[in-house]
């Protein structure tokens, strides 16, 4: 009696005004293949509902649905499959049956969705399509063998794209011998997908096929698929009209071209030299290039990512030229110096104390307690070789140059502690130091000791207009550091100094209006001069925490720019 109500129930679902619109169906995968006997097709449904069940009819060639009874034995003549499928706790839901010797056409309901049909072939049609497969020699004739029998091999979505038959069939031919009928329409699938999205004819459709494909071309096996995922429409139909210009000819050359490519497209992206530098090293087999050997002997290659950021390349090759090109003029100008960097004798170090968080790439995690620490600098040995910067490559340079300048310091067993957080006291005592700034007046705050590390700095950075204090009587002691904050000080220290930005304040952040009003000119500022940055979702974080390594970034950056 169970079965009989739960069959009732699924039919009144199926029979209902079904929308014009899919919207459970996902996909539909068929299979069909040859057996000593007959065939066997396997068929996957898979889709995504609120509903905790979703009810799924297969009804038989030319049967009459108006006519199924739960209580008679015809359900069986009518349906080859009805069922209600349980959906996982994420929506998500996947059925997958076998049938043998089964063939026609099948009208498939699916909750709500509108019907869709699928084929099974005949066992004699099955074999003639397979040994034609097997034996074809002509390219073209290859790719309409298969788009002549799209409905039957339920393939005929493929045909509304624009793609070069030739080279098609060209791929398929390659990939054989097939194993199977499954194996052989796999192949089509793929090299056609492939080349559909990389000809330019489909360019209007480039985002919309790129997401119907992306499972099928194994785009998530990519090394730089994080990448890939956080491209924009807009960026993946520019990444794929890339690609229509980089010789792809089938699924295989398709798969190595668009490794390398997403990173070239997104290299393009970039708007300063440690997100270009980050980007090209953290993918080495898309990026295959040497960068010990390219950048052996300079000492500072910020001005190569800096050249590198912001331009598309058109294959690595180029890319490696590029690259080529910058460090030749890098040697010869630091050759002509004689010197890396400038220094100053100052031997000040930075405290060590800090803030969490992640550079350009990523957001900070929560900030943990900070408590000034003393000054501890690290052996002049190892002051370069900070053995903990894996995870901040992209402000390695930066954090090299301050030390070289004994602006910053390390610690005494080799870290430099990048994503620490930073103090107040202990940014105003690192670009005093770097910028080399001199001066000082007692600032009268309550909160300050005057025997501690941090306080001739404050002196000095008070008598700059660097820093005027959380109120009039308190600096903000033991305060972590905003990343507001930051640029308010890191402007306010170069403008002391003298330096002259290029560019007009402009803010583009999508959270712009959460900066507040005295920092939205230092922000605007150093962000149209490509100074300092925000997030990959665009926004800029002004209330989250300064961590060391992006403080090194936008202090050296400054000095660089007025170097």
């Amino acid at each position: 009696m169970k079965k009989r109500i739960c069959a009732a129930a699924v039919i009144c679902s199926l029979i209902s005004v079904m929308s014009a619109e899919a919207k459970v169906l996902t996909s539909l995968d068929i299979n069909q293949y040859l057996t000593e006997t007959g065939t066997k097709t396997e068929i996957a449904v898979s889709g995504n509902s609120s509903d905790s069940y979703v009810p799924l009819a297969v009804i038989n060639p030319g049967a009459n649905e108006a006519e199924a009874d739960p209580d008679s034995e015809n359900i069986k003549d009518i349906y080859q499959i009805l069922k209600n499928i349980k959906t996982n706790s994420d929506g998500t839901f996947l059925y997958k049956y076998t049938v043998t010797d089964a063939s026609g056409e099948y009208m498939l309901r699916l909750g709500d969705d509108a019907p869709v049909t699928f084929t099974i072939m005949t066992k004699d049609a099955l074999q003639t399509f397979f040994d034609s497969v097997g034996t074809e020699t002509d390219n073209l004739a290859m790719a309409e063998l298969f788009s002549n029998n799209a409905k039957e091999l339920n393939i005929a979505d493929f045909n509304e794209h624009t793609v070069d038959k030739e080279m098609l069939g060209a791929a398929v031919i390659a990939d054989r011998p097939f194993e199977n009928v499954g194996a052989a329409v796999e192949s089509y699938k793929k090299n056609a997908a492939a080349l559909a999205l990389t000809n330019i004819a489909n360019k209007d459709n480039y985002a919309e096929l790129s997401k119907k494909y992306e499972s099928l071309l194994e785009i998530g096996t990519l090394e730089d698929y994080d990448l890939y995922k956080t491209f924009t429409d807009t960026q993946k139909t520019e990444l794929f009209e890339h690609m229509a210009s980089a010789q792809v000819t089938n699924y295989n050359s398709f798969k190595s071209v668009a490794a390398e490519q997403i990173v070239l497209t997104g290299l393009d992206y970039t708007n300063t030299y440690g997100e270009a530098e980050e980007l090209l090293k953290k993918y080495p087999n898309a990026v295959n290039i040497d960068w010990n050997t390219k950048l052996n002997g300079i000492k500072d290659p910020t001005s190569i990512f800096k050249g590198l950021s912001g331009n598309y390349y058109k294959s690595v090759a180029e890319l490696s030229n590029a690259v080529d090109i910058l460090a030749d003029k890098q040697r010869a100008a630091e050759n002509e110096k004689n010197e890396n960097v400038i220094t100053s004798g100052n031997d000040h170090a930075v405290i060590s104390g800090g803030i969490s968080g992640g550079g350009t790439v990523g957001r900070p995690p929560s900030s943990t307690a900070i408590t000034p620490a003393e000054s501890i600098p690290v052996k002049s040995e190892d002051k370069n070789s900070f053995k903990d910067m894996a995870d901040a490559e992209w402000a390695r340079s930066s954090v090299e140059y301050l030390t070289g300048k004994g602006a910053l310091a390390g610690y005494e067993n080799g870290d430099f502690k990048p994503n620490d957080n930073v103090t107040r006291e202990q940014f105003v005592k690192t670009v005093v130091a770097a910028f080399e700034i001199t001066g000082s007046e007692e600032p009268g705050f309550l909160d300050t000791d005057k025997s501690a590390w941090y306080y001739d700095s404050i002196c000095i950075a008070y008598k700059n207009k660097i820093v005027m204090g959380i109120d009039d009587t308190s600096f903000g002691i033991g305060n972590t550091l905003t990343r507001e904050e930051m640029a308010v000080f890191a402007y306010r220290a170069a403008k002391a100094v003298g330096y002259e930005f290029k560019e007009n304040e402009s803010i583009n952040f999508v959270d712009g209006d959460n900066i507040s009003e005295y920092a939205k000119e230092a922000v605007g500022v150093m962000s149209a001069n490509g100074i300092i940055n925000g997030f990959p979702d665009g926004t800029f974080g002004p209330n989250e925490k300064c961590t060391r390594a992006q403080m090194a970034v936008v202090i050296a950056s400054i000095l660089k720019n007025m170097n």
